[in-house]
């Protein structure tokens, strides 16, 4: 009896334990249910029509590698498009680790994302994670990264934070002005920096040590009730670790970037995250963060990444064993001659991608050369019908020996004319392809290191190549792109 008595107790105490997971399920899963499991469905562009001028155009430039849900995504930056009042709006922000002092080619990526959305009037931020970088970000990571020293961390901060502020107002103050905004911002590198401009969106710089250092450790693990080791140990980012060395501070780095994003959210409200397709398992935590503490739904964004040979990343911590390397985006660091150069012979498969991500150019390769090919390619075939009917009608006119005769020059002349077309397309190719290399390097290249550059590079590439060294007025011209 007592036995029967105990396992009903068991029985009741299971089912009890169930109605509460039930409960805390219905509470939080609705969000992740319509959004995260489902979110396939609602990522298929092709059955949805966006709204948004400023998503429109990351489609249109392949800037989109995964939206989280792009019905709400749309909506938010169409609201912001329309919306005069700053205060309505809502914000984007994307993250930036201090691992290396300067910004490299692959960074570009987010920051043109960014900045298109900032066009549309929608307010952007960039998180220096001068916190998070003192523990370093795991994800596809086989072994330890290399810790940044603090005193780096903040020469590093100082100097990304100054080549932001250049990349996106340079076509907006005058050289005087940016001195004295940057001058500004290292003064109070404490505070946040924000810039406004009339039409278009604010931008805004600020460092994630700004809450950090506010927070004692308690109050930071409190938040730990809302991660699932189990979980976490699932996500992708972590499984080349997971089997070396993964460890609790590797756990933590994606605690701080969840808790970044819920913290921008309340101050800024900040309800995009932009980050890169390897991005997708920190962004996807603050999401459930959020879920979690304030049952609100933020959304993530990411953006393809630039590959170099092999199809490997860009990487900043990876600055020693790509120093020599001129993608670094850092005028007093990198020569713009070199990196113009770098960009003219980039491997031709990877032209096209470049094109797409890092310029406003309407080149497609691919279709500029069929076009070249295709009329030739009719012609061919109006002249195979041509002759085939001659023919034919000798057929009727000429004996058996004759028609055999016209048959073997139909061969020939078939042949000739497909190795000419051969030789004609593969022409076509290389001429189309350097042309895109050129256009591609002066554009990237202006959007960098400004406009009078790439006239200063031609310049001196035409005097290079002609002897013509009476041209060169000013010495400091050759200085300036560092061509020698």
């Amino acid at each position: 009896m007592v036995k029967i008595y105990m396992i009903i107790l068991k029985v009741l105490f299971i089912y009890n334990g169930l109605i509460q997971i039930i409960r805390c399920y219905k509470k939080f899963a609705p969000h992740r249910l319509n959004n995260i499991i489902h979110e396939n469905n609602k990522n298929n562009i092709g059955t949805y029509d966006i709204k948004s001028k400023a998503l429109k155009k990351l489609y249109e430039r392949k800037l989109i590698h995964y939206v989280s849900d792009i019905r709400n995504i749309d909506k938010i930056l169409y609201h912001n498009e329309n919306e005069k009042e700053k205060k309505n709006r809502k914000s984007v922000y994307a993250g930036i680790d201090l691992t290396c002092k300067y910004l490299h080619l692959g960074n570009l990526v987010p920051l043109i994302t960014l900045d298109i959305l900032r066009n549309h009037n929608t307010d952007v931020i960039i998180l220096l994670g001068n916190s998070t970088t003192q523990i370093g970000d795991p994800s596809f990571q086989k072994v330890e990264r290399q810790k940044t020293l603090e005193k780096d961390i903040l020469e590093n901060e100082e100097n990304i934070r100054r080549t932001i502020i250049e990349l996106f107002l340079q076509r907006e103050i005058c050289e005087e002005d940016m001195n004295e905004l940057i001058k500004k911002s290292n003064i109070e590198r404490d505070k946040e920096f924000i810039y406004e401009s009339d039409n278009k969106g604010s931008l805004i710089i600020l460092k994630n040590s700004l809450w950090y250092d506010k927070m004692n450790i308690i109050d930071f693990l409190k938040y730990g009730e809302y991660f699932s080791i189990n979980k976490l140990l699932r996500k992708e980012c972590f499984l080349n670790k997971i089997k070396k060395n993964l460890t609790l501070k590797d756990l933590n780095y994606i605690t701080l970037q969840s808790f970044d994003f819920l913290h921008l959210f309340n101050k800024f409200k900040t309800c995009i995250q932009i980050g890169g397709s390897d991005q997708w398992g920190n962004i996807q935590s603050g999401i459930e963060l959020a879920q979690y503490i304030s049952n609100t739904q933020l959304y993530g964004l990411t953006t393809n990444l630039l590959v170099y040979k092999n199809n490997i990343k860009y990487s900043k911590s990876q600055f020693n064993e790509n120093k020599r390397l001129p993608i670094w985006i850092d005028k007093n660091y990198n020569s713009p001659y070199l990196f113009w150069n770098f960009l003219r012979n980039v491997e031709d498969q990877k032209v096209q991608s470049y094109i797409d991500m890092l310029t406003n150019l309407k080149i497609n390769i691919n279709q500029e050369i069929e076009t070249v090919y295709n009329p030739m390619d009719t012609n061919l075939n109006e002249i195979l019908d041509e002759t085939l009917d001659d023919s034919n009608k000798k057929k009727k006119n000429n004996d058996n020996n004759n028609n055999n005769n016209n048959v073997k020059d139909i061969n020939i002349t078939t042949e000739h004319n497909n190795y000419s077309n051969d030789i004609s397309l593969e022409k076509s190719y290389e001429e189309k392809i350097n042309q895109a290399k050129k256009q591609l390097s002066d554009s990237v290249t202006s959007y960098i290191f400004g406009e009078h550059t790439v006239k200063k590079i031609h310049k001196m590439k035409d005097v290079l190549k002609n002897n013509e060294f009476h041209k060169i007025n000013n010495i400091d011209d050759i200085k300036s792109i560092s061509i020698c």
